[in-house]
């Protein structure tokens, strides 16, 4: 299973330091993130995006709500995680899709 994106961020010769080192460690945090959101779905089970956010606060996660949701569509894009047609309700009673991961054949 690979769990990174094909687009890894990358600094210019002309960035300082501090971008190259924050280019370098991105893959990293992508990577981890991704495994994050296909670790909950294969251990929670289904889930929406709020779902899995509220998950990743209660267990301190350091990825923010947003990254979670790109780690998740790259998931989707990898064809690891699929949309099952199903809606849980948010908080403000909006439709969320559900996630679920992709069994391996």
């Amino acid at each position: 299973m690979r769990l990174v994106s094909e687009t890894g961020a990358r600094a210019r010769r002309s960035d300082p330091v501090e971008s190259h080192r924050a280019a370098d460690g991105t893959e990293d945090s992508v990577a981890a993130s991704q495994w994050f959101v296909h670790s909950v779905l294969e251990v929670e089970g289904p889930q929406a995006d709020f779902e899995i956010a509220d998950y990743a606060r209660r267990h301190d996660a350091p990825w923010s709500e947003s990254r979670l949701r790109t780690a998740r569509a790259e998931l989707v894009e990898q064809g690891l995680v699929y949309a099952t047609g199903e809606h849980h309700l948010t908080r403000s009673k909006y439709q969320a899709m559900v996630w679920a991961i992709r069994a391996v054949a």
